[in-house]
């Protein structure tokens, strides 16, 4: 009947290990589909300026919603716009009360770009394009996606096809997506390709100044900078339905000279500061662009569409998860609740040591009689560093009533500074090997864990108030049920219910002896943080034991089935559900799915066994789904893209490819602790960029990233 106790009390420090998490509704659909549209609006940066997006139907362009104005830093977002297959154009409208930041002006105190003193004129508009839009999205609106819609235009029918290939054409001759990548201030820290893409937009910010004496009716010289690159890239379309561009060596001309005058003006100390040292190290490498076929380049874009479900998915979703984690690890500092098992390692050790025939004796070592019933205890963490000391008190007959009153704490070792603190009130009635009905109460059984920073009253107590167990040997069942509340120095509160269930079976099949496991369990708790952070989760788990016998060794036929599932809640309608379940010994089927209010992920897959501990995906690869039509199926040695159940690419280990063409492959990885599960995602066309595979190593809990082609 022991064990009984040990699982009451194991049961609270097993929650602690299982992260944050919550219940949350479901969406209710609605009869009309709608998305979100966000990006950024930039030459320098604009703000205040409108942004409308229009579907084209029949080569006329119809308002999808209405506008709504960057943000300081050029954003925008167009909430519930109505879902549509239409190609889409966005467009950029400048206002009397526009602002632009000038690339090519010196840098302010906060070292981020200065607003120009000039703007273009109030009405001048600058536009971007989207294959559909079925699902959430993010689109960028610059000089260089302007030239894109126009060069449709200049085909004579502005329709999927030509805007398709204006769009392949910008891409294929920039060697960069200026659609997908985010025009940013001077101070962010940049990937390579958004040094790249703001070299190429402080070209044109130099141009604009070059041009701003004879621009006509634009003092900012803006509108004269853009049209000199939209002169170079008109298309015609040809007799077999291609699209060619007029001046193909004047688009890569144009762009080169603006890259050359940028640096040149950094050379001569014309443009100063560390953002212009970056760019200034930057290569482009443009291409002469060539004929495109509209075909192709509707793959292309499919395959763009997939990548950027996932950026605003899988990476909004899960960047979100980790900031949240970040925060409640930072709120809490050095205090790691996992480490109070410790507590229950002592609790237990109470158990054995202290219930005996003769009634309520402690017999180990470690403790000192203090008065009847009662005694101390101290000793020592096994590496010597935390000195844990306590008392102990109790009762017991041999029928099997019994009460139990702790406390422990625990201390860097010769210091006053407490880590953990630990209180335990109990009692039961039938708590004997022989008694069938058995009840424990858990009047207190609260574990406080310490902030160790020097001044710091920051705490974490986890409590199980109330709690109940319920045990019989006739009906061989097990119960448990309380309340559960955990609070910390902050303010921040949870409360919540958990239930448990076991049973009794037998140790082996020849055996006459039984053994108690627990069967089933549920925590559900809700939260509110001190900064209106507020969140929830439920925990779930299901253990089939009719063929496991806990004495024998876990084999194919010896094996404890089960299934577990994990919701977490944020307010800010982020979801995060797993499920897991393990049928057999080796194989372990999960399911693992992130939800915004803007799209989802799900990822699908089966963990192979290993040894010693470890689990992979095995050969069948991961299912990466999300918002939309787009499917992936992620191996280890390759895999296949897809949109609807038509493939549009293949993977290897050399990179993604669409018609032969070559995607750079980006890693990432999502590391949940219940699964670490590598999902691939691609950005836009380079042709000899190198391509990375990341590998997370268990043991050492660290991502190892490795070149696998055109490395240099």
């Amino acid at each position: 009947m022991k064990k009984l106790i040990q699982l009451a009390c194991c049961i609270v420090p097993l929650m602690t290990a299982c992260g944050g998490g919550g219940g949350g509704s479901s969406a209710t659909s609605s009869s009309t589909a709608t998305v979100s549209l966000s990006g950024v609006g930039s030459k320098g940066l604009f703000a205040n300026a409108d942004v409308q997006a229009f579907e084209v139907v029949n080569g006329a362009l119809v308002s999808l919603g209405s506008s709504v104005k960057t943000g300081t830093d050029g954003s925008y977002t167009l909430s519930s716009v109505t879902s549509t297959s239409n190609p889409v154009v966005i467009k950029l409208t400048i206002t009397s009360t526009t602002t632009m930041l000038d690339e090519t002006a010196a840098l302010g105190s906060d070292g981020n770009f200065t607003a120009s003193s000039t703007i273009p004129p109030v009405g001048t508009v600058i536009r971007s394009t989207l294959q559909d839009l079925t699902t959430n999205s993010e689109v960028h609106i610059t000089p260089f996606t302007e030239m894109a819609v126009s060069a449709a235009e200049s085909t004579g029918t502005l329709n999927s096809a030509s805007l398709l290939a204006g769009r392949q054409m910008v891409v294929d001759t920039l060697g960069l997506n200026p659609f997908t990548i985010k025009p940013v201030n001077a101070s962010a820290t940049m990937s390579t390709d958004q040094s790249k893409l703001m070299l190429l937009l402080t070209g044109v910010a130099q141009d604009a100044k070059t041009a701003a004496s004879t621009c006509t009716g634009d003092a900012s010289g803006v509108t004269c900078a853009i049209s000199n690159l939209t002169a170079v890239s008109k298309m015609t379309k040809n007799t077999s339905g291609n699209y060619e561009p007029a001046t193909a060596t004047a688009f890569k001309t144009k762009v080169d000279g603006n890259i050359t005058n940028v640096k040149a003006a950094i050379t001569a100390g014309t443009i100063t500061g560390t953002f212009s040292t970056n760019i200034k190290n930057q290569t482009i490498s443009t291409a002469t662009p060539t004929t495109v076929n509209p075909t192709t380049a509707a793959v292309m874009a499919s395959l763009e569409g997939f990548v950027n479900t996932f950026r605003t998915g899988f990476n909004a979703a899960g960047n979100t998860i980790y900031a949240k984690a970040l925060e409640t690890q930072n709120r809490t500092n050095t205090i790691v609740l996992s480490t109070m098992g410790q507590t229950t390692g002592n609790i237990e050790i109470a158990l054995r040591g202290c219930l005996n025939d003769s009634g309520f004796k402690c017999t180990d070592p470690m403790f000192t009689k203090t008065a009847s019933n009662a005694y101390s205890f101290s000793s020592k963490s096994g590496d010597n560093t935390v000195d844990i000391t306590g008392t102990i008190s109790g009762s017991y007959d041999n029928i099997g009533n019994v009460t139990l009153s702790l406390y422990e704490v625990y201390k860097r070792a010769g210091t006053t500074t407490k880590l953990y603190e630990a209180y335990l009130d109990a009692s039961g009635t039938g708590v004997t090997e022989t008694s069938n009905e058995v009840t424990l109460n858990l009047t207190k059984y609260e574990m406080t864990g310490y902030d160790i920073t020097s001044g710091s009253s920051k705490f974490v107590k986890v409590s199980f108030n109330g709690g109940s167990l319920t045990a019989s040997k006739t009906n061989k069942t097990l119960s448990i049920n309380g309340a559960i509340t955990i609070a910390d120095g902050d303010g921040d509160s949870f409360s919540g219910s958990l239930t448990a269930a076991g049973k009794q079976i037998k140790i082996s099949p020849s055996s006459s002896t039984y053994d108690w496991e627990l069967e089933s369990a549920e925590i559900a708790v809700k939260a509110k943080a001190a900064n209106s952070l507020l969140l929830g989760f439920t925990i779930t788990a299901a253990r089939d034991l009719s063929n496991y016998y806990p004495k024998l060794p876990e084999t194919s036929t010896n094996i404890v089935k089960g299934s577990a599932s994990a919701t977490i809640q944020f307010t800010d309608n982020v979801k995060f559900e797993m499920s897991g379940t393990k049928t057999t010994l080796t194989e372990k089927p999960f399911n693992i799915k992130i939800t915004t209010t803007d799209s989802w992920v799900n990822m699908a897959g089966t963990l192979t066994a290993k040894g010693n501990g470890v689990d992979e995906v095995n050969s069948d690869g991961t299912t990466v789904t999300s918002s939309g039509t787009y499917k992936a199926v992620v191996k280890s040695q390759g895999g296949d893209i897809y949109k609807g159940t038509t493939k549009i690419g293949e993977i290897n280990s050399s990179g993604w490819f669409v018609d032969g063409k070559k995607f750079v492959v980006e890693p990432l990885t999502l590391d949940i602790g219940l699964y670490q599960t590598s999902v691939v995602s691609a950005a836009v066309a380079k042709k000899s960029d190198p391509t990375y595979s990341t590998v997370y190593n268990s043991s050492t809990k660290t991502y190892v990233t490795t070149c696998i082609a055109n490395c240099t």
